[in-house]
């Protein structure tokens, strides 16, 4: 490869920083509607927002794990490919 080629970029910056604060937006009304707009006990106010925790934290697991096992289809292809045009 020479050594004047990038990899390319998939998003842009404006694109990312949107996907960042839409999220922080989000979570943040979520929890402030949970916190201070909710009349229930605060074992039920910390049970939503634990719930709501969870449920971000596995979305991001979730992502992780479609993406690396597409990566990995994408690089077995390749090697097994590559293995067979040289035989």
């Amino acid at each position: 490869m020479p050594g004047d080629l990038q990899p390319r970029k998939r998003n842009t910056v404006a694109f990312t920083f949107l996907a960042y604060v839409f999220f922080a937006v989000s979570v943040a009304l979520t929890l402030g509607g949970i916190i201070w707009y909710l009349d229930q006990p605060f074992a039920v106010k910390g049970y939503y927002g634990m719930g709501v925790f969870c449920s971000i934290m596995a979305s991001f697991t979730l992502q992780k794990v479609i993406r690396d096992n597409e990566e990995d289809k994408r690089l077995t292809y390749e090697a097994n490919r590559q293995f067979h045009q040289e035989q």
